[in-house]
């Protein structure tokens, strides 16, 4: 069961109330099914819940926006009203919201002298598992459908494939793979420079994005810095110019996520200093694949200590890449956080792509590779449509589409890449839009 699989409004509405009545002492639910008064629930002095249950083919980011604006207009009247203080005003849905409407929430409730803040199934899901009692009323509730059982949530994480030990840089073929936007704290948006990079990212301007996050690694500190180093790795497109760069910054913000506690956080970054590892891999195995070559025909050009020292850097590598798959692996299912499990996985799987372009030119069997990159890029999709993120199944649809692309699967190349362009338009995300549309027309001639 997921938070989407009530059945009504009230359903959900009830939900709300009796878990925020544990959470917060003070917190007094009020029936506004008439839209009279703007607001669900109030912690005296605090917040103010707006709670919101659409129909599912009202998940759009229009009428979320609407809605926002509807509730806004009306609690500022209630407020005056009822002489109410609060310090947030709290918009609660049963899906997490797409970035661009969480800033456009942030925006509008700053209007009105108040915090915006939103509650969706992470924050839900993180707030029922801190209160067992209120759990155990709500058996099958989790997101997604994951038991607390280790073992049995362990079967969707993927064992690294140890036999993928180098992976191609470029090899005349570029990799589209594309990551979408995360938020690891809703906090982080007070800042003007990460607010700005979110607002160029969605408008597809990667590298304004990436200037704004770079301007508040430089200014910031906790949580926005980690957020600035996040943004960075995620809107360049350098890593392959400057891998070295970037794997070093991976390493100082998984430092970092663990000074602040934040597992999501060095899960999405372990992940990506594994990918980037994988691309430092790709100088010494090549190297060694070139001397292999050189002298089957009798002209070898490296000592045996130079054929040593690259054989340990690429066996080396390899390692430190599988340790970190499988750390980022489980720190995302520690800390329940089921967007950066899938966020992991897309990772995952597009470094395994890329290995299948060094492991084809080496003449060596690709379908160990082949295999594992569309699992766990299927996993990732599977997750996010449990999550019921548009933006991530869109996003793991591209990517999988553009893998199997390589691989050879056309036809299925095709069907996803449509898919992922469809989803793409149907939300407004812009970089993926382009992405998808210049995959599916000029690289597989989808009409």
């Amino acid at each position: 069961m997921k938070l989407t699989d009530f059945t009504s409004p009230k359903e959900f509405q009830d939900f709300c109330d009796t878990l925020f009545h544990a959470v917060f002492a003070s917190f007094q639910s009020f029936d506004d099914s008439g839209g009279d008064l703007g607001m669900d629930g109030y912690v005296p002095d605090k917040k103010i819940f707006a709670i919101y249950f659409p129909d599912r083919d009202k998940l759009t980011k229009k009428n979320y926006k609407a809605k926002i604006k509807s509730d806004l207009t009306t609690i500022s009247k209630t407020i005056e009203e009822r002489k109410l203080k609060a310090k947030d005003w709290i918009f609660v849905t049963p899906l997490d919201l797409p970035t661009d409407v969480v800033l456009f929430l942030r925006e509008e409730v700053s209007k009105y002298k108040l915090e915006g803040t939103s509650y969706g199934a992470r924050k839900l899901t993180q707030l029922l598992s801190e209160n067992p009692k209120i759990m155990s009323q709500y058996p099958n509730l989790a997101v997604p459908d994951i038991k607390e059982d280790t073992q049995k949530i362990k079967t969707i994480v993927s064992e690294t494939d140890k036999n993928v030990v180098a992976i191609m840089k470029k090899l005349g073929i570029e990799n589209e793979g594309k990551q979408k936007p995360i938020i690891s704290s809703i906090d982080v948006l007070d800042d003007e420079n990460i607010k700005k990079s979110f607002e160029h990212w969605q408008k597809a301007e990667m590298k304004e994005a990436y200037k704004y996050a770079e301007t508040a690694y430089h200014n910031a500190r906790g949580h926005v810095k980690l957020q600035a180093i996040i943004n960075m790795i995620l809107s360049t497109d350098q890593q392959v110019q400057k891998t070295g760069y970037f794997i070093a910054l991976c390493k100082e913000g998984i430092e970092l996520a663990n000074q602040l506690g934040d597992l999501s956080s060095s899960a999405i970054l372990k992940g990506h200093k594994a990918y980037l590892i994988h691309h430092k891999m790709f100088e010494a195995s090549m190297a060694l694949y070139a001397e292999t070559r050189y002298r089957q025909i009798g002209y070898g050009l490296m000592g045996s200590d130079e054929i040593q020292r690259l054989s340990e850097t690429v066996k080396q590598s390899s390692r430190e890449a599988d340790v970190l798959v499988r750390e980022a692996q489980e720190e995302a299912i520690k800390a329940k956080n089921w967007d950066a499990l899938a966020h992991v996985k897309v990772t995952i799987g597009n470094a395994a792509g890329l290995s299948y372009f060094l492991t084809k030119e080496m003449g060596l069997d690709t379908g160990e590779i082949e295999h594992y990159s569309t699992k766990n890029l299927l996993e990732a999709k599977d997750l996010y449509e449990q999550l019921g993120d548009k933006e991530g199944v869109s996003n793991s649809l591209h990517n999988l589409a553009n893998n199997l692309r390589f691989f050879g699967d056309l036809e299925r190349s095709k069907e996803y890449s449509k898919q992922a362009w469809d989803i793409a338009k149907e939300i407004g995300y812009k970089e993926l839009e382009v992405k998808a549309k210049e995959l599916f027309e000029d690289r597989l001639g989808g009409k």
